[in-house]
C-alpha cells in the first residue's frame, strides 16, 4: 500500500510477456477485468523513454534479475481504443486519425530528426496535422517502428490496448464493412511479418476471426479464458480478494467474505478461480451487494449475434 492506495501485484506477468514463444500475444478478457492496467504497466516497465524503476519496488518483478536489466530497454508504442464506441464510421474515421496524429506527435522530438527524405518528412507531418491519405494512416503503426528502430537500433514493442472495440462498434451501428479494412491494414501492417517488431501485445474482449483482421499473421497466439497462461493476471484471484479484505479488517467477517465468494467469484480462466474485479472494488468502497458489472458496457454484439442466429 502506498498513499492510501492497494496495489494487486500483477508484475510477474512482464516476465511472461518478455519470454513469450509467440511474437504476437493477444489476450481477450472480459471488459473490467484489468487489461488496461497490465498494458499501461508493460509500458511503463519497457519504455526507454521513462525512468520507472522506483515504480516496481516491493513488487515481484525486481526479484527477477534478468527482466530487471531490461527495464526502460526498450522503445515501446502503446495506444488504446477503448473510447472508439461511436454510432457512425465518419466520426470513428476521425477519432482514428487523431489517434495516429498524437501518437506520431508524442515521437516528434524523437524521430523527427532521423527521417531520412523530405517524402518521409511529409507523410510524417501530415499524420500529425490530419491530412495524409488513408494508405499512410494505415501503415502508420508499421513505419512508426520502424522509425523507432532507426533512432534506438533495437526493436520495438508494440502495445495495442481494446483493439476490438472499434470492430465491435461498426458491427453494433453498421459501418463494419468500412472499419473492418482500415483496422486490418491498420493492425496486420503492423505485425506481420515486422523485423523491427520484439514483441506485440493486444488486448481484447473478443477474438475477430484471423480472416476478418490479421489475414495472412502467423505469428499470433490467442489466449482466451479457457487458457490458464495469463489466467491470473486479470481479475482477482480468492487469496488476492482475501488478502484485501484483511487489509481492510473486514476478514473476520465471515458473512462479508461468503457473499464476495456467492455474488463475485463467477469465473474460472483456465482452471484458476477468478473474482470480479470491478464489482469486489465497487463493493469494498460502497459495502452494498450489487451487479455492479453489468452496467459498464453494452452486449449489442453478443445480443444482436444470437438474435441472428435464433
Amino acid at each position: 500500500m502506498e498513499n492510501d492506495y492497494y496495489f494487486v501485484d500483477t508484475s510477474e506477468m512482464i516476465a511472461e510477456i518478455y519470454r513469450e514463444a509467440a511474437d504476437i500475444a493477444l489476450i481477450t478478457r472480459p471488459r473490467r477485468f484489468g487489461k488496461t492496467l497490465n498494458m499501461s504497466m508493460l509500458r511503463y516497465f519497457f519504455d526507454n523513454r521513462l525512468e520507472t524503476s522506483e515504480l516496481f519496488k516491493g513488487l515481484g518483478i525486481p526479484e527477477d534479475e534478468e527482466m530487471m536489466k531490461k527495464i526502460n530497454g526498450y522503445p515501446v508504442i502503446f495506444i488504446t481504443f477503448k473510447d472508439f464506441k461511436d454510432n457512425c464510421w465518419e466520426n470513428t474515421e476521425i477519432k482514428l486519425k487523431n489517434l495516429l496524429s498524437g501518437l506520431y506527435d508524442s515521437f516528434y522530438e524523437t524521430v523527427f530528426p532521423f527521417l531520412k527524405s523530405d517524402i518521409e518528412k511529409e507523410i510524417y507531418s501530415n499524420i500529425i496535422n490530419r491530412k495524409a491519405n488513408i494508405v499512410d494512416y494505415q501503415e502508420a503503426l508499421k513505419k512508426l517502428t520502424e522509425f523507432l528502430f532507426r533512432v534506438f537500433n533495437k526493436p520495438v514493442i508494440l502495445l495495442i490496448d481494446e483493439y476490438d472495440v472499434p470492430i465491435q462498434s461498426g458491427w453494433t451501428y453498421g459501418y463494419y464493412d468500412e472499419v473492418i479494412p482500415f483496422m486490418r491494414g491498420l493492425l496486420s501492417g503492423a505485425l506481420k511479418d515486422n523485423s523491427f517488431l520484439f514483441k506485440g501485445v493486444l488486448t481484447g474482449i473478443y477474438r475477430v476471426a484471423k480472416e476478418s483482421i490479421f489475414s495472412g499473421l502467423n505469428n499470433l497466439l490467442v489466449y482466451t479464458v479457457l487458457d490458464e497462461r495469463y489466467s491470473h493476471y486479470f481479475g482477482f484471484t480468492e487469496q488476492e480478494v482475501l488478502t484485501l479484505l484483511t487489509e481492510l479488517n473486514l476478514k473476520s467477517n465471515q458473512t462479508v467474505s461468503s457473499d464476495l465468494k456467492t455474488w463475485y467469484n463467477g469465473y474460472k480462466f483456465g482452471i484458476t478461480t477468478i473474482y470480479n474485479p470491478w464489482s469486489v472494488l465497487c463493493y469494498l468502497e460502497q459495502e452494498s451487494l450489487r451487479p455492479y458489472w453489468i452496467n459498464t458496457s453494452s452486449n449489442d454484439l453478443i445480443i444482436n449475434t444470437v438474435e441472428s442466429k435464433g
